[in-house]
């Protein structure tokens, strides 16, 4: 808000200072508003269709160009940055294959589940890599699995959590307001992709199998009516979105202030200068051109007039 405002005020200014040049043929509220829009056009890097003659309009418009030009470039390479540096290289796990690699970095999972049991069988060698991480220890029950002991370690870059996505939200979406120095994430690649499943061994009882059947069908009638996508939506919602958790932004991806501009406000204030100088002189050197040719046209023209008149 304060590099906007400041440059809406130095526009106006020197919109201003290019408006009180001499030999202008048009009023000064009619220059002005041509000056202003002129000057609004070079924020969009449109060339000024009418090149002022005086010096001091010349000036403020090269400084405003050269300001611009600046501010402009600026702005992109500030965009560039906050779209591609918002995090150190390597700090990030988005797959399997980087918690593989990454030795220093723990994983944590909820006690019960065949997570480890399915990565430990896969047939891609990251997977098992993950799945010896999944150590006894590791698999804890889902009280702790988003305690504060876990969560410290995961903000710190020590650990990850291996979880699903609706648990996740819920449970980060009401922590992650405790931590407002770090940003937690979502792994871009899936480690696992499933909707409600049971795993049960292939020697089934009948017992079992009825059990399964009756099962199934009762999920198919909550998925079919409806229920387990509000169940799904109220459990995110009720923490509030992921959204508005912080997010942290390093480096060059940081807020622009007044600081950053600093030295681009300074050039223009240069330029109000020179121009305010130039445009005071030019004012003198008409007023001193025009006092003397003014008193001596009169005394010599009336004799003229007035003897012509007596010899006709």
């Amino acid at each position: 808000m304060e590099v906007w405002l400041t440059l809406l005020g130095f526009l106006v200014m020197m919109a201003l200072v290019a408006s009180l040049a001499q030999n202008s043929e048009h009023q000064f509220l009619f220059d002005f508003q041509n000056n202003l829009f002129r000057l609004f056009a070079i924020l969009f890097l449109e060339c000024n269709p009418r090149t002022p003659r005086q010096s001091s309009a010349r000036i403020v418009i090269a400084f405003w160009w050269l300001a611009m030009l600046v501010l402009t470039n600026f702005f992109s390479g500030e965009m560039k940055a906050a779209l591609t540096v918002r995090q150190p290289s390597g700090h990030r796990v988005d797959s399997a294959a980087q918690l593989a690699a990454r030795d220093d970095v723990d994983a944590y999972t909820m006690r019960g589940t065949s997570y480890h049991l399915v990565l430990a069988h896969s047939p891609r060698e990251h997977d098992r890599q993950v799945a010896s991480k999944l150590k006894p220890r590791f698999r804890v029950p889902y009280r702790r699995l988003f305690s504060p002991a876990v969560l410290d370690e995961v903000v710190n870059g020590k650990a990850v959590i291996l979880s699903d996505r609706t648990s996740a939200t819920y449970q980060i979406t009401k922590a992650c307001h405790d931590y407002p120095g770090h940003e937690f994430y979502f792994g871009r690649e899936r480690l696992l992709s499933h909707m409600l499943v049971v795993y049960y061994g292939r020697r089934r009882e009948p017992a079992l199998e009825n059990v399964m059947k009756q099962w199934n069908k009762r999920m198919n009638w909550l998925t079919e009516a409806g229920v387990v996508r509000k169940w799904h939506d109220d459990t995110e919602s009720l923490a509030g979105e992921f959204s508005r958790c912080p997010k942290i932004r390093m480096g060059e991806a940081e807020q622009l202030d007044f600081e950053h501009h600093r030295p681009i406000f300074v050039l223009v204030l240069a330029g109000h200068a020179l121009a305010l100088v130039v445009l005071l002189a030019e004012v003198l050197l008409a007023w001193r051109v025009a006092a003397p040719s003014g008193a001596s046209r009169s005394p010599a023209r009336l004799p003229r007039t007035y003897a012509r008149r007596n010899k006709r």
